[in-house]
């Protein structure tokens, strides 16, 4: 009962802050929607080690900025392959130069 009063509360309070620091209040993710998110934690792992930037979007959706480009991953054997194809090796880099 306490959650759905939070809940409607931060829907009626468009700028919540603490501190001066905004934050935003979601529902919790189903179980369902917590595996699928938590199947990008190694690609997400590997972008963060070579400073690239990312986010995870509802329900499950990797979106990574590279190259000032935005790309979407609806799974995270997409997102592998962009990463090996386009992160790893970079373009004036040959496929077996390790970085």
């Amino acid at each position: 009962m306490e959650k759905e009063i939070v809940l409607n509360w931060a829907k009626s309070h468009k700028d919540i802050s603490y501190n001066g620091n905004g934050i935003r209040i979601f529902k919790d993710f189903s179980v369902a929607v917590a595996k699928k998110r938590s199947a990008f934690n190694e690609i997400k792992g590997l972008l963060y080690k070579r400073g690239v930037c990312f986010g995870m979007l509802y329900l499950a959706r990797l979106r990574v900025t590279y190259d000032n480009r935005e790309h979407f991953f609806n799974s995270p054997a997409d997102a592998e392959a962009f990463y090996q194809e386009r992160i790893r090796t970079p373009k004036n880099s040959s496929p077996t130069e390790e970085r």
